[in-house]
């Protein structure tokens, strides 16, 4: 959770560190089920440190007065709820129990406890709207693709703001990448070295395109803050 919140919630560190984080988390887990998540009633909310209302990667505590800050604010602009989504889409294509904290599927802002168990809320903006359906596919495709979720993993590219995995589960293979940068970012790479078949169609899971793999060669470029999930057929 640190990590995560770390590197894509508050752009620290880079991509690389958080799936160096994964491995060794998963290494010393090994065998037993973990359960991810992005928030709960302890932590302030995922939205608010994206939108850079916490000081501290663990929480900024009690006001001056003694009191707890109360009455976190939605952000008005896309990034912070594009951060969150980034942030789903690694937790969902990673294994373990995914836990949805109600309310951070669409964005719900919120500091420390109480103030991140507000009632949800049901009138969500654009950006919301977008981040829900987001995570409705995603959520979806892990249901779907066992893949997904599976240990059998290998990082295909990584460096400071971007991340691809290929992941595998009896026969079935997924690409996941990722760009945090506020630039839109290429990644290319051969496929064979990370077992991923060739001659052979694949399809995006957030936007339905479609692509067939006639190399032993994948390029993509993704738009600033953004994620593909590419399944093969």
């Amino acid at each position: 959770y640190w990590s995560l919140l770390d590197v894509i919630g508050r752009h620290q560190g880079t991509m690389a560190d958080l799936e160096n984080t994964y491995f060794e988390s998963a290494a010393f887990f090994d065998g037993h089920t973990m359960s991810n998540f992005l928030g709960n009633h302890d932590v302030e909310r995922f939205l608010s440190h994206a939108a850079g209302e916490v000081n501290s990667l663990y929480g900024d505590g009690l006001c001056t007065s003694g009191d707890w800050r109360v009455d976190a604010q939605l952000p008005s602009w896309s990034e912070p709820y594009e951060r969150l989504g980034l942030a789903w889409v690694w937790l969902l294509t990673h294994p373990g129990v995914s836990l949805i904290y109600y309310g951070d599927e669409v964005g719900l802002a919120g500091y420390h406890d109480p103030d991140n168990r507000h009632m949800m809320t049901w009138d969500w903006n654009n950006d919301q709207e977008q981040l829900h359906q987001m995570v409705q596919k995603v959520g979806q495709a892990r249901k779907q693709h066992s893949q997904l979720s599976s240990f059998d993993r290998q990082v295909w590219w990584e460096d400071i703001d971007t991340l691809g995995y290929s992941v595998h589960d009896n026969g079935q293979h997924a690409l996941v990448l990722l760009n945090r940068s506020g630039e839109a970012q290429t990644m290319s790479n051969a496929l064979n070295w990370v077992n991923l078949p060739l001659s052979t169609e694949v399809q995006e899971v957030l936007t339905g395109d479609t692509a067939f793999i006639d190399s032993d060669w994948f390029e993509q470029t993704l738009p600033p803050r953004s994620a593909q999930i590419w399944i093969w057929q």
